[in-house]
């Protein structure tokens, strides 16, 4: 009697290495995310007051809008003479990346200023050149009105630059005494 061949046995899966790559997976996934989430930026909310003129919604493409001339009044063509030509005011952001560049002798075109924390009378953030690998952080105060900026580097700040604008401890936790060693504040 002839002996039949034997069956090649059924492969088996190995759940254990798919589930170790689908956690990697989810790993990488979670990095990419929290990644896209600290570098980009979130456009300030703004909040409508009774206050805030409404917008006027514009007509569709397919309606002709229709536009009527008309001639102002004596009072308002008084008040077209004399409208106040102000500045429009600086945010904080552009007051504070301003002191930056300054302080860093750059101008906005040659450097990218980031700020990642902002307490309204203290901030912090990174600087870096436009086509440079590397970069460094700094701090700035504000003073009155006008944004500061006290630190740039990659190091710890002197103790000296930042006690009279006294910083949190949270965000400066470290600094160098006179002799280069570092404090804990």
């Amino acid at each position: 009697m002839e002996e039949e061949p034997a069956k090649p046995a059924a492969k088996k899966v190995d759940w254990k290495m798919i589930s170790i790559l689908a956690a990697v997976l989810v790993l990488i996934f979670a990095g990419f995310w929290l990644y896209i989430k600290r570098t980009t930026t979130v456009a300030p909310r703004v909040e409508v007051s009774e206050t805030t003129p409404a917008v006027e919604e514009m007509p569709e493409a397919s309606e002709p809008a229709i536009v009527e001339s008309v001639e102002p009044t004596e009072s308002a063509k008084a008040t077209e003479s004399v409208k106040p030509t102000t500045a429009p005011k600086q945010t904080d952001a552009e007051l504070i990346k301003q002191a930056v560049l300054g302080r860093v002798g750059l101008t906005k075109d040659e450097a990218e200023v980031t700020i990642t924390t902002n307490t309204g009378t203290h901030a912090k953030g990174n600087i870096k050149e436009v086509g440079a690998v590397g970069g460094g952080y700094w701090l700035a105060a504000k003073s009155g009105t006008e944004w500061i900026a006290v630190y740039d580097g990659q190091a710890q700040p002197l103790c000296d630059e930042i006690e009279p604008y006294a910083f949190p401890k949270t965000m400066v936790p470290e600094c160098l005494d006179g002799n280069g060693e570092v404090v804990t504040r």
